[in-house]
Order: structure tokens, then C-alpha cells, then sequence
């Protein structure tokens, strides 16, 4: 009784195409400077992934060490500079290999769940906030 003919589970055209266009609209060719332009997708996707990982490092570091932010930025700079190229490349890498299913643009993924791009965008603009916050009060309680 619960059989499904070919009919039923495959498809429409209208469907297939639509999800194309959809596809082809969001993975768009490819340019830095678009990407990178003030109004690009690119400056708050990197500095927010930078902002993440800086944070949860930085206070990791500072746990474990004692070493201020401050500090860790002074002393560890070839670190922070080897973590912001490896992090840009990494957010540019669909485009350098090629990908045809998406983009270096978030808005290129089909919603997935918990980890879609609006909780990406709002993790980051926290990190963000949390490191202004972290450099605010060690400058105050100095």
C-alpha cells in the first residue's frame, strides 16, 4: 500500500530547473574585489571567523598562561598574522579550487541547520563584541 511510483518521488522539471537557478544565482563567478568591497560578504564573514577564533583562543591563553590580550597580540604577532592568512585562504578556498555547488559567499550553502550562516554572522559579531569588551577591561583594570 505505501508503494511510490517514479512519478511521485522523482521531481518536477519546474522544480530541478528552479533549484538551478537558484544554484547558478548564488555561485555567480568569482571576484576578490566584489567580494572585498565594503558592501561584500567578505570583511564580516573573515573578521567575524578571526574574531571567533581569537576570542576563544585569547581566553584560552590568558587562562592558561596569564598573558593579556594585549600581550598575546604584542608578543605572538607571526601567530595572529599566520591565523588571519590561514582563515582568509581558507574562506576563499571554493573559489580557488573551483566549486561548482557554491561559493566563498555563505549565502551560497543551503540552510544547514545549526550551523547556518545568520548564527555564523551573529557567533562572529559577538566575538567581536567580546574581544572590544576583553581589550576595554584589561586597559581599565590596569
Amino acid at each position: 500500500e505505501s508503494a511510490v511510483t517514479a512519478e511521485e518521488s522523482s521531481p518536477t522539471a519546474e522544480a530541478v530547473a528552479s533549484e538551478a537557478t537558484e544554484v547558478a544565482e548564488k555561485t555567480e563567478k568569482f571576484s576578490l574585489f566584489k567580494a572585498m568591497s565594503f558592501s561584500g560578504y567578505a570583511p564580516e564573514t573573515i573578521n567575524g571567523r578571526l574574531a571567533m577564533l581569537g576570542f576563544v583562543a585569547g581566553v584560552g591563553a590568558e587562562f592558561a598562561t596569564g598573558e593579556n590580550f594585549t600581550t598575546q597580540f604584542a608578543e605572538h604577532q607571526v601567530a595572529f598574522g599566520l591565523a588571519c592568512g590561514l582563515i582568509t585562504l581558507a574562506s576563499f578556498m571554493p573559489a580557488l579550487q573551483a566549486e561548482t555547488k557554491y561559493s566563498p559567499n555563505p549565502e551560497s550553502l543551503s540552510d544547514t541547520g545549526l550551523f547556518s550562516q545568520e548564527a555564523e554572522m551573529m557567533n562572529g559579531r559577538a566575538a567581536m563584541l567580546g574581544m572590544v569588551a576583553m581589550l576595554i577591561t584589561e586597559k581599565v583594570l590596569s
